[in-house]
């Protein structure tokens, strides 16, 4: 599970989406039958970034979605942060730049409180681009 997990993660990072989806699916399935919330959570984000990614914004709302109630449920600050900012991206890309300021603002004080510094930094980033625009710089 977590050596595909990292295979999921490097094919992310070359921008090999289909093999990214396809560890990603491969590394779930074993999260789940192991019970391991955690890397579920994590899967999931993987997964749902490659969504937002390949265009596909209602698949990867689902599953940054379900990844931030399992974040919520182990505590992992970090992770949450991470979900909180793919959720803003989905929202901003459908011009919702309400919810994605929300979004951005309540991972940016989640990253304040555990200072998780580069997530504040991303998030800081995130508000100034919505901020840019909407033309209100």
């Amino acid at each position: 599970m977590t050596v595909l997990r990292d295979l999921a993660t490097f094919a992310e990072l070359r921008g090999d989406y289909p093999q990214t989806e396809h560890y990603g699916q491969l590394g779930l399935v074993l999260a789940r039958q192991l019970e391991r919330i955690d890397e579920v959570s994590a899967l999931l984000t993987t997964l749902g970034l490659v969504a937002f990614h390949r265009g596909d914004n209602a698949h990867a709302q689902v599953c940054l979605e379900e990844g931030l109630q399992l974040a919520r449920q182990v505590g992992d600050s970090e992770q949450i942060c991470t979900l909180l900012s793919g959720l803003g991206r989905v929202a901003r890309s459908q011009g919702n730049f309400a919810q994605a300021e929300a979004l951005y603002h309540e991972g940016l004080v989640l990253a304040q409180e555990n200072e998780h510094w580069d997530l504040m930094s991303f998030m800081l980033a995130f508000l100034g681009a919505i901020t840019r625009e909407q033309g209100k710089l």
